[in-house]
Parts: structure tokens; C-alpha cells; sequence
């Protein structure tokens, strides 16, 4: 998105989340169903999970670009490119 060297920051997150989940895939083969953890203790341990590497690893890289700048940018130019061609059109009827 930007002409900045990346840091990594995100290639870490997927790197971490892939280890992740072949770990518990791996305690899910070794438990083989003998002992469950309650969803509702899981569902937020996970959810907490991937905010807090989100928010460590994934926004930081990805917000140092300015994206919402960029991309109101990108809408304003596209703007100017259709009443561009609408002119266009209208003069040549």
C-alpha cells in the first residue's frame, strides 16, 4: 500500500495465527473428545484472541499507510472520472 519497507507486523499475525491453530487441532487429536471447554468460555477466549494480535501485529501496519485517507482519495478521483465521462457523453448527444 505503500512505498515503506513492510515490517512484518502482519506476515506475524498469519504466522502466529496458523501455529495457533494447528496447536489446537493437535490437543484436539490428543483429547479425542474425552474433554470439551464450554463455549461460552471459547468463544470469547478466542475472540479476545485475535483482538489482541490484531490490535498488537495486524492494525499497526496496516494503519501506518493512512487507508481511510487513501481511500477517500481513491472515491474522490473515481468521482471526478465518472462526471468526466457523463460531460463527455452529454456533449456528444
Amino acid at each position: 500500500m505503500g512505498r515503506e519497507m513492510p515490517k512484518g507486523g502482519i506476515t506475524w499475525f498469519c504466522l502466529l495465527h496458523g501455529v495457533s491453530l494447528m496447536i489446537e487441532v493437535a490437543i484436539k487429536k490428543a483429547i479425542n473428545g474425552r474433554w470439551c471447554l464450554p463455549r461460552i468460555i471459547s468463544g470469547p477466549l478466542i475472540i479476545g484472541f485475535v483482538l489482541f494480535t490484531s490490535f498488537w501485529l495486524f492494525f499497526p501496519e496496516f494503519l501506518r499507510y493512512n487507508p481511510m485517507e487513501r481511500a477517500m482519495d481513491e472515491h474522490a478521483a473515481m468521482g471526478g472520472f465518472a462526471k468526466d465521462i457523463l460531460r463527455g457523453l452529454d456533449l456528444q448527444s
